[in-house]
């Protein structure tokens, strides 16, 4: 009923007109999924943003800007405009394209609006079909993923879970989790991801940036466009150069919430302008709703197993987690014939303090030992407070004249450290007991007990002194026989 040469479906999809079908082209390649700006000067644009008709009768004298399709050897024209409405509201256009001059007429545009209606309706049936399926879709697999996040029980296999999930959902080409550590006042990033690399992790004052907007309203932030004047305007938090790095266009940021407490927050950003939808944002939420638990849980398993090989009293490690660690060192050394050192310090007087000034003072004399020691060592050595007031250390690669200068070094700065108390600074002193692993030594056990039996020979001959473990020494403070 409407002479045409060629023509195409064009739907609004985030904040430009697409070409989502067309008919009468030599090649459709060019012509689909090709996107318009909603530019005035651009007649499918003012159809759409009018919501009204628009007819061309000389394309190439009233609109010589018009985007021709050099493809088809054709010169448009005439072009004829209408609107797809839904509610009169605009969801696309319908266009028209003629090869020659005024092809098309008053009737011509009443009887293609009037089609364009029902073209209306089929498309938006079709889209609510689509977009069900979709919703299923999703929240089906968001049910998976929540049951995979919340089957791990550790932060290092949680936050990955947790991406991968989101990536599942929407677009994630940057992605982050920040936690919020309530004692320090800080957003503390703990995983961010960059186009697949890793981002090194930083932190901020709460309040500050995007993610403190987030955390201070308890609402989800999104953008699907970003400026460089939105960076001030919005006081965002730009990681890398914003002048040699590209700029997140689409940024979707969702709380953590556990209950009414804000734990951190969730983030997935785009490159891409209008990447997220409001559907985006719902699912981001609900996803964030079960990590929050996730990483909680996580939390709370983490600080279970370090109070298992932690001692409350000084924060180093305690007896248990010691063995652990050194055996896997004896292991090593005693397979490769590598040096393996063995440290006790043991505290002169301890009982007469808590005698005289009560275990809160005591408390504070371990507690000070115990950093003290922690300052005389190296990151490879094994540090544990061992039981009551000693405290051994495991040095590896460290053979036995190494071992006497670290113990006299220790020795020597605990008498000289101010130990201040509620009963004020009291003078403190160590005895210390040094062994070496040899041929001898067949188990770590072994060696721990040279080291201990050495610092009770200390103790035993005045304190404050180092001894080293020998056979000779063992033999005439008679060390018990050892079977192991």
């Amino acid at each position: 009923m409407v002479p045409y040469d060629s023509a195409s479906v064009l739907l609004y999809k985030k904040g430009k007109l697409q070409i989502v079908g067309g008919h009468g082209f030599n090649d459709i390649s060019p012509v689909l999924d090709l996107e318009l700006t909603l530019d005035r000067l651009n007649p499918g644009a003012r159809v759409f943003l009018d919501n009204q008709p628009l007819m061309i009768g000389n394309i190439p004298q009233e609109v010589p800007h018009f985007n021709q399709v050099h493809e088809n050897n054709h010169l448009i024209y005439s072009w004829l405009g209408v609107p797809l409405t839904i509610q009169n509201q605009p969801i696309g256009i319908l266009s028209l394209d003629g090869h020659t001059i005024n092809q098309f007429t008053e009737e011509h545009e009443r009887l293609v609006t009037a089609f364009a209606d029902q073209v209306a309706i089929g498309l938006e049936n079709a889209r609510l079909y689509e977009g069900a399926v979709q919703a299923a879709s999703r929240f089906e697999t968001l049910y998976k993923l929540s049951q995979i996040i919340s089957a791990n029980v550790r932060s290092e296999e949680i936050y990955p879970a947790i991406h991968e999930a989101t990536s599942e959902l929407m677009e994630t080409e940057f992605f982050s989790i920040s936690l919020v550590n309530e004692k320090a006042g800080l957003i503390e990033d703990v995983y961010m991801v960059d186009r697949g690399e890793p981002v090194s992790l930083s932190s901020r004052p709460l309040g500050q940036g995007l993610f403190g907007k987030v955390l201070e309203t308890g609402h989800a932030l999104l953008y699907n466009t970003f400026t460089d004047d939105m960076i001030a305007e919005s006081g965002a938090v730009v990681i890398g150069d914003p002048e040699e790095d590209d700029i997140s266009q689409s940024v979707l940021v969702v709380p953590l919430k556990i209950g009414a407490r804000l734990v951190g927050v969730v983030s997935a950003q785009s490159y891409k302008q209008y990447a997220y939808t409001d559907t985006d944002v719902e699912l981001l939420e609900l996803l964030g709703a079960n990590a929050a638990i996730a990483i909680e849980n996580a939390r709370l398993f983490s600080e279970v197993q370090e109070l298992a090989v932690t001692d409350p009293l000084t924060g180093l490690y305690n007896r248990r987690k010691l063995v652990e660690l050194g055996e896997s060192e004896f292991t090593r050394s005693a397979r490769y014939d590598r040096e393996l050192s063995a440290i006790m310090l043991d505290c002169d007087g301890f009982k007469r303090v808590n005698d005289t000034y009560g275990h809160t003072v005591g408390d504070q004399v371990l507690k000070r030992l115990g950093e003290i020691a922690l300052s005389c060592v190296r990151k490879a050595d094994i540090l544990a407070r061992y039981g009551g007031d000693e405290f051994m250390i495991l040095l590896p690669e460290t053979g036995i004249s190494e071992a006497l200068v670290v113990a006299d070094r220790l020795r020597e700065s605990v008498t000289f450290a101010p130990f201040a108390t509620n009963a004020g600074n009291l003078p403190f002193s160590v005895s210390v007991g040094v062994a070496s692993l040899e041929k001898s030594v067949h188990n770590l056990g072994q060696l721990l007990d040279r080291a201990d039996f050495a610092s009770y020979v200390s103790k035993d001959t005045g304190g404050n002194r180092v001894t080293r473990w020998t056979s000779t020494l063992a033999r005439k403070h008679k060390q018990p026989v050892e079977f192991r």
